[in-house]
């Protein structure tokens, strides 16, 4: 995968952190964004959980995320990348809910 090689390749030299400095920003960024993105996600939990309320939230497209969302798992296994793995299992907890009180409200 283009863009990726870089990454594996650091892991299997035990190059950790990146000794590029803009790298090294960036690595830190991802965290931010990792957790970040899950959060501006809960009012949209909240709407339908506790307001009950779920106009407009398609089902076929949440359910779809959170099926994308087991393959990044799977991949953030395989190539061992934490922020992958946590990120994604994190969204699939958030896209299933949201697919799941869709259906229910």
């Amino acid at each position: 995968m283009l863009g990726l090689h870089h990454l594996q390749k650091r892991k299997r030299a035990g190059e950790t952190p990146n000794p590029k400095r803009g790298y090294r920003i960036l690595d830190r960024v991802v965290y931010m964004a990792a957790a970040i993105g899950p959060i501006m996600t809960l009012p949209q939990i909240y709407t339908i959980w506790i307001e009950k309320q779920a106009g407009g939230v398609s089902t076929i497209s949440w359910t779809t995320y959170a099926v994308l969302n087991i393959v990044w798992i799977a991949y953030g296994v395989v190539h061992k990348d934490r922020v992958i793995f946590f990120s994604s299992a994190i969204w699939l907890f958030i896209n299933s809910s949201i697919a799941i009180g869709a259906m229910i409200y």
